[in-house]
């Protein structure tokens, strides 16, 4: 569950190379997402993990303010990003279902969504395919 009530999908995997060229990305590297609900901003956690990266300053980077958890038995690193707020902590235990934070517009977005990632890894956290044009994002 990512959001309570459902989503929709804004923008899909691979979209819009040539603007994503500049990032050096094949194309758009996740998912974009917007609740199916308006007002139902609240981010929840997908799977069980541990909080690899919590950035809460709305201008890093293209991706704003995010959180990265790690699922440690499936081997993959959630990204959450665009948020508003988050409210966890580097090395944090995540359940699915918990909380992550606030949807929002923060970092280089035209306008509040969820931005989602998704990046397979080895068992020591290390990307498993960097150069597949999408950074090992799938």
């Amino acid at each position: 569950m990512l959001f309570k009530n459902g989503y929709r999908i804004t923008q899909v995997f691979g979209n819009n190379p040539d603007y994503y060229k500049q990032f050096g990305f094949a194309g758009h590297e996740g998912l974009d997402l917007v609740p199916s609900t308006p007002g139902d901003t609240t981010i929840y956690c997908i799977e069980d993990g541990e909080v690899l990266r919590d950035i809460d300053d709305p201008k890093s980077g293209a991706y704003g303010i995010h959180v990265v958890v790690w699922n440690k038995q499936n081997q993959r690193a959630w990204w959450y990003c665009h948020l508003s707020s988050n409210e966890t902590s580097i090395g944090q235990q995540m359940k699915a279902g918990q909380k992550i934070g606030v949807m929002g517009d923060t970092g280089n977005t035209n306008g509040a969504h969820l931005h989602l990632n998704l990046r397979p890894t080895d068992a020591n956290k290390n990307i498993l395919d960097p150069n597949n044009g999408y950074k090992g994002f799938v």
